[in-house]
């Protein structure tokens, strides 16, 4: 088991924000976290990452208590503050993941911060892009950026809130296709609103309304939608076109 939170509740100024959670994450999971906005899934995460401490319950990282796990997460946000035109090339952006492990200190990134750098950039298909400067990057090209950078810190559990917000569906589902690939290598977590999209990539899912609704490896069902969001939504199933005969 990499992750237990077990009897997990967080309050803020009184509020109930995660009532009750158990939920354990084993290694090579792909787990979807989906839910209606305010359902605190964006706490959960923060709460796995040590960012929040629970008001009451435990999580263990390996079976230990977070603050004693050497377990190694990377974490891609869901909005990222920074100003687009800030002289900053790809690959600065990726090495900057390299910091807590570097050299720099004395004026240099190690040769292997570099390798571990470039590797990242070519898993993520932007090798291409080293050096061009954020500002003149699509939306899907920017998120395989922080995916590159998160991929740096060499993680065992890779944690993504909305990773495909904000970008076209070609480019969503080339994101996931990546993420399927890592997936091979890691664990995934992540916090998605299209339910049926991601069903067709992950093999667990956790339905978060304040507390765990549904938790399975099973499909989803309307009744469970209807539990979850509070009325009667239907889940759409994306549908890929057929290829063109100039595809085969």
């Amino acid at each position: 088991m990499l992750v237990s939170l077990q009897n997990l509740y967080f309050s803020y100024q009184h509020n109930i924000i995660l009532e009750n959670i158990n939920l354990d994450i084993f290694t090579g999971d792909f787990l979807g976290i989906v839910g209606p906005n305010g359902g605190g899934k964006t706490t959960l995460l923060k709460i796995i990452l040590g960012l929040l401490k629970p008001t009451a319950g435990q999580i263990l990282i390996q079976q230990q208590p977070l603050k004693k796990s050497q377990l190694n997460i990377a974490y891609v946000p869901q909005f990222f503050n920074f100003a687009k035109t800030f002289p900053i090339s790809v690959s600065e952006v990726v090495l900057l993941a390299r910091l807590p492990y570097t050299w720099l200190r004395l004026g240099y990134y190690s040769k292997q911060d570099k390798i571990i750098a470039q590797q990242a950039m070519e898993e993520t298909s932007i090798a291409s892009l080293a050096k061009q400067a954020l500002k003149h990057l699509s939306g899907g090209q920017l998120q395989r950026v922080f995916i590159a950078r998160a991929l740096a810190c060499q993680p065992k559990l890779l944690i993504l809130d909305e990773p495909t917000a904000n970008i076209d569906f070609r480019a969503e589902e080339d994101i996931f296709d990546l993420l399927k690939q890592l997936n091979q290598r890691m664990t995934i977590i992540v916090v998605s609103h299209d339910i049926g999209f991601i069903s067709q990539y992950i093999n667990k899912i956790a339905c978060l309304n304040r507390t765990l609704v549904y938790h399975s490896t099973q499909p989803i069902n309307d009744s469970v939608i209807q539990k979850l969001y509070g009325n009667a939504v239907g889940m759409i199933q994306h549908q890929q076109e057929p290829p063109h005969e100039s595809d085969h």
